[in-house]
């Protein structure tokens, strides 16, 4: 049965092509099935944009493949769902919807556009199912012509360095399952991918990593034989850790390229590399050095994944940590001119920049050569505001006068009220 005699007027456009219709696209505003919709045009607006789902045949119509359907049928047990194949498919009420489903009928009815994926397909039978929700892929049965169950013992002995050819016959909250053969043997067996070897990074939803069917590289991490079990990686092998002592050395104004491994409330955990080695170690970037400036949220500066420049400032080989930066370094000024200004002699200064703590403000050097900027605490502005943008802005002039000077941090705090 054609899908196209169940739409009741639904606007169809076939392809053309010697083996027939090639694929199906429906017109807007027709009847939608809950979130999912029979509907491919993107925008109402625009007629010329289709999106063309193709018809299953011989070839396409297996485990893992998507079709859009009309629902003929609703059963206590599930629904059934015309896909234009030549019998319909069952979904089981337990694939209807990821939620616990009481009553078929509060989900799906009879004339109801749905999109479903092939579960199992048996030629012989005549019997196909069908699911229409993705996350329950799962529990997808093996298609067609099955390679032999080879055993485990086979994998043992492959490299943890060799990629092997595989296909994702699974997905689970936890990772994905891939057939795969050892080299030189038909023989298949299924491993595991857990979440944690699908990529670098986090992965939140394994299906918007991988789908059923899709041919993947994986390698094998480790085999249990005596208990069926093959673990697999879709990631490089990790290399051994790099010696903290070779950052030991590195100029302060050396930059590194680096890959943020993951993210904490107190900093970004950034994989890096010493110069001409391929070897890394993690250190952290904390908050204060992701940027000047406050930084609330570190997932707003940085997320997983990403490429940065970081430096190095500080290698302990002893406790085997290191701190890194992604702020250009800033040089110590020279204050030890101001140490002999008397704190009652007012300087004329202009306002660098406004800070929700205060102001920096540029005073000229003691002896006329330079100058140099100083802070400007809130506390000592006048007027005592509550946002120093309510008395200062940039480029202003104001006077203060010198309150305070650390030679040895290179910081020199002023003060816009009398002694």
């Amino acid at each position: 049965a054609l899908v196209a005699t169940a739409l009741h007027g639904l606007s169809f456009v076939f392809g053309s092509g010697a083996d027939g219709p090639k694929a199906v696209a429906v017109g807007l505003g027709q009847r939608r099935f809950g979130a999912r919709s029979i509907i491919s045009r993107a925008a109402e607006d625009n007629f010329d944009d289709f999106e063309y789902v193709p018809l299953p045949t011989a070839e396409n119509l297996k485990a893992g493949a998507k079709f859009e359907g009309i629902v003929t049928q609703v059963r206590d047990f599930g629904a059934f769902v015309d896909i234009g194949w030549d019998y319909e498919g069952l979904v089981p009420k337990s694939m209807l919807s990821d939620n616990f489903v009481e009553e078929v009928g509060d989900v799906v009815k009879e004339g109801d556009g749905a999109t479903v994926w092939v579960v199992d397909h048996d030629k012989e039978k005549k019997r196909m199912t069908l699911t229409m929700t993705k996350k329950k892929m799962n529990r997808l049965s093996p298609q067609g012509k099955q390679e032999p169950p080879c055993d485990l013992n086979l994998f043992s002995e492959v490299p943890d360095d060799m990629w092997l050819d595989g296909e994702v016959v699974g997905t689970a909250g936890f990772g994905a399952f891939v057939k795969v053969s050892p080299p030189d043997h038909e023989g298949s067996a299924q491993g595991l991918v857990p979440l944690g070897e699908v990529k670098d990074g986090f992965v939140n939803d394994i299906t918007e990593e991988v789908e059923i069917g899709q041919k993947v590289k994986v390698r094998v991490r480790s085999v249990d034989p005596e208990n069926n079990r093959l673990a697999l990686s879709m990631k490089q092998k990790e290399m051994p850790p790099a010696d903290i002592a070779s950052f030991v050395d590195l100029p302060a104004d050396t930059w590194l390229d680096g890959t943020v491994v993951n993210t904490a409330a107190f900093g970004a955990f950034v994989k890096v590399s010493p110069p001409g080695s391929e070897l890394s170690i993690q250190g952290l970037v904390p908050l204060r050095e992701i940027k000047d400036g406050l930084v609330t949220d570190i997932n707003q500066e940085v997320t997983a994944g990403q490429q940065v420049k970081v430096r190095v400032l500080d290698a302990d080989v002893g406790s085997n940590r290191l701190s890194l930066s992604m702020k250009q370094e800033v040089k110590k000024a020279d204050m030890s001119g101001f140490a002999n200004v008397p704190d009652t002699e007012w300087l004329k200064g202009s306002v660098v920049s406004l800070q929700n703590y205060g102001a920096f403000v540029e005073v000229p050097m003691p002896d006329g050569m330079g100058s140099a900027q100083g802070l400007l605490h809130i506390s000592q502005i006048l007027d005592d505001p509550e946002d120093p943008g309510e008395v200062l802005e940039e480029d202003m002039e104001v006077q203060v006068r010198v309150i305070n000077v650390d030679t040895e941090a290179g910081k020199l705090s002023l003060s816009m009220k009398p002694k």
